[in-house]
């Protein structure tokens, strides 16, 4: 039992070290079982009864998980309409704001996720009971399950970034218009994810490890417009009587700590910073332009801004990077080396210029604050690289055809809807430029 309670002690030890308060955020009550209200408790907390209750969240589950299963249907059989296939208003519509979301208000979309209601399905019939009964003894695992919950809990956010990088691209050539494929695709993602709720303890088999939007969500997360409390993995614990909000199943969590928070343990605290996770966020930050730069190279409306601009050098390039998957990938791969080695570069200038490097046992504020800016600096240009894509791509393949909108109007829907999002990601850019690791100089929401 030692050897098996070893993960828990493990992920206990980091907690305490790390000396974050808020990282197991327990709602305490005096009275029995029989008497606790986890609404009533939550709300002694916030005040706030429609932002803990419960009955508000299931219902905006409710709704994303009917308007996934109508995505399936459409799929399934083939709709369209005015010559707009689902999968066409899947990804061109849906992801898209999603994406949105995630980038504005990350907790928003990890508490209402159809995927993650999905894969919390175990969780939220089976598992919560024994939780509830033994405590966090409830998320020991044995055997290859163990092998494999602790090589998740280690290298989740690794797994989530090459999976991230490998399936977008594929949108290109194989899901973007096409019914079967992408039919294919959501029913391997949502399958896997149920499976792995099943397998492993409460987010740690999906959610918070190889989901490949998670890499995305910690990375957007690092300075979100709204901060919500996470509303999925609250039990109640009848040992201690309490309802806990945690029950430690994961390392690389971004739900009981606040996301940005989780940006600041990995940058200053020991065993956050040493670790693949820590690691690969910093290269999936630096990799984030290029990899959306190389993407949309790609792209209908990027080749049909180039040919309007006549750049018979990237005309070419494009039409030769586009004979092959592989020459696909390779183009992406260099626009990401290309961004990756300027952030090196602009972070050597940074430890130059002050002379001093960031060191964990005593952080150098300065630093650490121009590696801050630049980190956000690179998400917003990630960001409206993607938006400006994906708003036109909304206007002109979804709204324009299903609406049979004119083209002077599609072109000022567009305008109006890239400059609204562009200027709230300015303001979110401003709003936390000067936030450092210090207790009292970083804020979980802009306002």
């Amino acid at each position: 039992m030692e050897k098996e309670g070893n993960t828990i002690n493990e992920l206990a030890d980091v907690y305490k070290e790390t000396e974050i308060k808020s990282s197991l955020n327990v709602i305490s009550s005096e009275t029995k079982k029989e008497d606790i209200n986890v609404n009533s408790a939550y709300d002694k907390i916030t005040g706030n009864y429609w932002y803990n209750n419960k009955s508000l969240w299931l219902m905006l589950r409710t709704i994303c998980f009917i308007i996934i299963l109508l995505v399936f249907l459409g799929l399934i059989f083939n709709f369209e309409y005015n010559s707009v296939k689902t999968s066409t208003i899947f990804w061109f519509f849906l992801i898209p704001l999603m994406v949105v979301i995630i980038y504005f208000v990350p907790m928003l979309w990890r508490n209402i996720c159809p995927l993650a209601t999905t894969h919390l399905f175990n969780f939220n019939f089976f598992h919560k009971k024994r939780l509830s009964k033994e405590g966090v003894k409830a998320n020991i695992l044995s055997g290859v399950r163990s092998t494999a919950y602790k090589f998740l809990i280690k290298n989740g956010v690794l797994i989530s970034a090459l999976l991230f990088w490998i399936i977008v691209p594929m949108r290109l050539f194989l899901f973007n218009k096409n019914d079967f494929l992408t039919l294919i695709l959501l029913l391997i993602i949502f399958l896997t994810a149920l499976i792995m709720g099943f397998l492993f303890p409460v987010k740690s088999g999906w959610c918070t490890s190889i989901c490949p939007v998670f890499s995305a969500e910690k990375t957007y997360g690092i300075n979100p417009m709204l901060y919500i409390r996470n509303q999925r993995c609250d039990y109640y614990n009848e040992q201690l009587k309490k309802v806990n909000s945690c029950s430690g199943c994961s390392f690389n969590c971004i739900d009981v700590n606040e996301p940005e928070a989780c940006y600041f343990m990995e940058s200053c605290s020991r065993p956050f910073h040493d670790n693949i996770n820590a690691l690969m966020r910093k290269i999936f930050i630096s990799t984030f332009p290029g990899f959306v730069l190389g993407y949309m190279f790609f792209t209908d409306g990027f080749n049909l801004f180039v040919k309007s601009l006549n750049f018979e050098i990237l005309i070419a390039l494009k039409d030769t990077f586009s004979t092959n998957l592989l020459l696909k990938y390779s183009a992406i791969s260099i626009f990401m080396g290309i961004t990756f080695l300027i952030y090196n570069l602009i972070k050597y200038l940074f430890r130059r210029f002050i002379k001093e490097q960031l060191t964990l046992d005593k952080p150098n504020r300065t630093y650490s604050l121009y590696k801050r800016r630049l980190d956000l600096s690179f998400i917003l240009i990630s960001f409206n690289l993607f938006w400006i894509g994906s708003s036109y791509a909304m206007i002109f393949y979804v709204f324009s055809p299903i609406f049979k909108l004119s083209n002077d109007l599609s072109l000022n829907l567009f305008s109006v809807l890239f400059f609204t999002i562009f200027t709230l990601s300015i303001v979110g850019l401003i709003k936390g430029w000067n936030e450092t690791f210090i207790q009292g100089e970083h804020n979980p929401s802009w306002w």
